[in-house]
């Protein structure tokens, strides 16, 4: 979750941006050759998942608008499968629905603690489609949060393509390029020039591209 309000100062790598427009609407695109099919476990609940399969579950959210809600109650599918299940509309649901975590009473998804009991550890350069940039305590006046990365803007170790679901941004989830000061304020672990490294790349231990 983000307390603060985010709509401050947007900088690119040493570019400024006057405006959110224009960076905010990036397409999403998936590789459809990335399909999980050597895992028997491929396409369920808790099971391997391929890259484009995350990215394209998230921009189910993006597309139907969801707003941020980190009630129980107000936890949904949307996916149009495995309907038995559901996630919270916050950040760490959102991840949960992206990669197909079980969304179960009573949390409905994993937090942002829990997500990394099922992911590892990458440097900021391995970032690929589907990982995540997690921040589990916060820092500088902002709550803990997670992010889905979906690929760079431009040159690897740059700025990049990202999703989130966040309050901060009209309530509902979003697909945009990371040029949110609060990224630069608490850090990216493994870049420089930031003011820390509280967002440390991690990979889902079950995402695959066979």
């Amino acid at each position: 979750m983000r307390k603060k309000i985010l709509l401050r100062s947007l900088v690119l790598t040493g570019v400024a941006a006057t405006s959110i427009v224009g960076v905010a609407s990036p397409v999403a695109s998936a590789d459809p050759s990335d399909a999980c099919t050597y895992f028997a476990d491929c396409n369920s609940v808790g099971g391997h998942i391929s890259r484009a399969t995350v990215i394209s579950r998230a921009m189910i959210w993006v597309n139907k608008g969801y707003g941020y809600s980190q009630a129980t109650s107000d936890a949904v599918n949307g996916t149009g499968e495995n309907s038995a299940q559901k996630w919270r509309r916050d950040c760490s649901g959102f991840v949960s629905e992206a990669w197909r975590l079980a969304g179960t009473a009573p949390n409905y998804g994993r937090n942002t603690d829990t997500l990394r009991d099922i992911s590892t550890e990458i440097s900021y350069t391995a970032l690929q489609k589907g990982d995540i940039l997690d921040d589990p305590v916060g820092s500088d006046g902002y709550d803990a949060h997670v992010i889905i990365f979906d690929g760079w803007t431009g040159s690897v170790g740059g700025d990049f393509y990202m999703i989130e679901e966040n309050p901060a941004y009209g309530g509902a989830v979003k697909h945009k390029a990371s040029v949110v000061t609060y990224l630069r304020v608490e850090g990216i672990k493994g870049r420089g020039g930031d003011g820390g490294d509280n967002f440390v790349p991690r990979r889902y231990t079950k995402i695959t591209t066979q």
